[in-house]
This record gives C-alpha cells, sequence and structure tokens, in this order.
C-alpha cells in the first residue's frame, strides 16, 4: 500500500476484484464500521494497543471458540 490516496488505490484493486472477493471487503469494511461506532476513528499512528501480540490473539481464540461451538451445534451435541 502507498502512501497516496486511500480511495484511489481502494477503487483501483476492487475494480478487479470479483464478487466474492467484494463481499469478504464489505463483510471486513461492516466489522470496521463497528469499530468506529464502538471505538471512535482509528488512527494506527497514536493507538495505544498492541496490535501483534494481544488483540490479534485474542480476537483469534474468540473465533476458535465460536467455531467450535457452531460445529458442536451443527453437529447436534451440546442440546
Amino acid at each position: 500500500m502507498s502512501a497516496g490516496n486511500p480511495w484511489r488505490e481502494l477503487v483501483g484493486i476492487t475494480a478487479e476484484l470479483g464478487d466474492d472477493e467484494l463481499r469478504v471487503l464489505v463483510r471486513i469494511a461492516e466489522r470496521l464500521k463497528g469499530g468506529m461506532r464502538t471505538y471512535d476513528e482509528l488512527h494506527i499512528a497514536i493507538d495505544r494497543r498492541e496490535f501483534r501480540k494481544t488483540e490479534a490473539r485474542q480476537e483469534i481464540e474468540d473465533a476458535l471458540v465460536y467455531l467450535a461451538c457452531a460445529w458442536l451445534k451443527d453437529q447436534g451435541e451440546g442440546q
């Protein structure tokens, strides 16, 4: 990613993507929008969270729990 205009970059990249790739980006954008509502606008340079060490690990751990619960539910377990 360059230091140029992020909107221009986004438009250029998305113009080459298929529908499913766009759906993935929309989903990520929805998560970012939700984060804005919760935490305010993201300012990476001054954000004090430890994205690599703590935040990402905790999010992955949460995702594993949710996936395991969904799998058990689909298998008819945990009822």
